[in-house]
């Protein structure tokens, strides 16, 4: 209970309110609550900017604000593009206003003029049913050993990047990354130690990636790593610079040093190699059976002739 008070008390608001004598209001109302406000803006754009610079907790939006997209819309690209709850403070209640609400997926809506305690509380039970749900969202989009995200998630992820690939006509790339000789480690040092291995690897990948890619743990010992907005060549560097910092690694189980750990990897990418999505998972895996047979512990790219 008490860490939940100490998280409550760094909640930070977004406030999207084109009235700016409102705004400011509000903003001194929410501070005087224990709130920090990241930014007033007065616009959708104004919005999904302050959310990139400021990551808030919360987004309180007026639905009359200025700019083409009114709340509502604006509410429906934030949850969409950032999964963040959006509170609605408003004086419209009438029934065409409230089913576009219910529609845009809004974690509450409040009538002005409205109470500070109706307020506080209001927006402390909107952040603490999203962070139930992020968390069950979580233990579903990831995996239980690693904590990379599973293959569940890979699969509805990519078909969102290949969309924005197909709209901003930009490329899409992915390394299929095997472990090599894992069935040694296995069978000398246990499957703890093999567990072991997994996470080590899984870490390092993790963490020598952009923040845009996704790393994904794709079954057993293979890992995939999804780079959108990334050509081949690029992807490729990459991928020798993570076979590079897996080689580099030091692994000690139980007392015991662990032998070398290497990783063998394939590279593909949309549109030079593949069509689709599940044509590019299967050319970089084409290329990865290559790194393979040529001695593992290296980077193949697809052959442009694939599907």
């Amino acid at each position: 209970m008490e860490y939940i008070c100490i998280v409550m008390a760094a909640f930070k608001v977004l406030i999207v309110e084109d009235e700016l004598l409102i705004a400011r209001d509000l903003s001194q109302t929410l501070k005087r609550q224990g709130f920090h406000v990241t930014k007033i803006v007065s616009s959708a754009q104004a919005a999904l900017d302050a959310i990139e610079a400021e990551a808030p907790d919360i987004v309180l939006m007026d639905i009359v604000i200025k700019g083409e997209k009114d709340g509502i819309d604006a509410a429906s690209i934030i949850y969409q593009r950032y999964h963040l709850p959006v509170l609605y403070l408003t004086a419209y209640a009438d029934e065409e206003t409230l089913n576009r609400v219910e529609q845009s997926q809004a974690y509450g809506y409040l009538l002005k003029p409205f109470k500070v305690k109706e307020l506080s509380t209001t927006i402390r039970i909107a952040i603490s049913k999203h962070q139930q749900v992020e968390q069950l969202e979580w233990q579903r989009c990831r995996d239980g050993l690693t904590g990379l995200f599973n293959r569940i998630y890979l699969e509805e992820a990519i078909v969102q990047h290949f969309q924005q690939a197909e709209r901003y006509n930009w490329p899409v790339s992915l390394i299929f990354i095997d472990i090599d000789h894992f069935k040694r480690f296995n069978d000398t040092y246990g499957h703890d130690a093999g567990d072991y291995v997994i996470k080590s690897v899984g870490y390092l990948l993790q963490h020598s990636v952009r923040q845009v890619d996704l790393v994904v743990r794709y079954g057993g010992e293979e890992i995939i790593v999804l780079l959108p907005n990334c050509s081949v060549n690029k992807a490729a560097e990459i991928a020798d610079n993570l076979r590079l910092k897996v080689s580099s690694l030091q692994l000690h189980f139980a007392n015991q040093d662990l032998n070398s750990v290497t990783i063998s990897l394939g590279v593909a990418s949309f549109p030079l190699q593949a069509s689709d999505s599940l044509n590019l998972i299967k050319a970089a895996d084409e290329a990865l059976y290559k790194a393979k047979q040529n001695g593992r512990n290296q980077v193949v790219v697809a052959d442009s002739s694939s599907p």
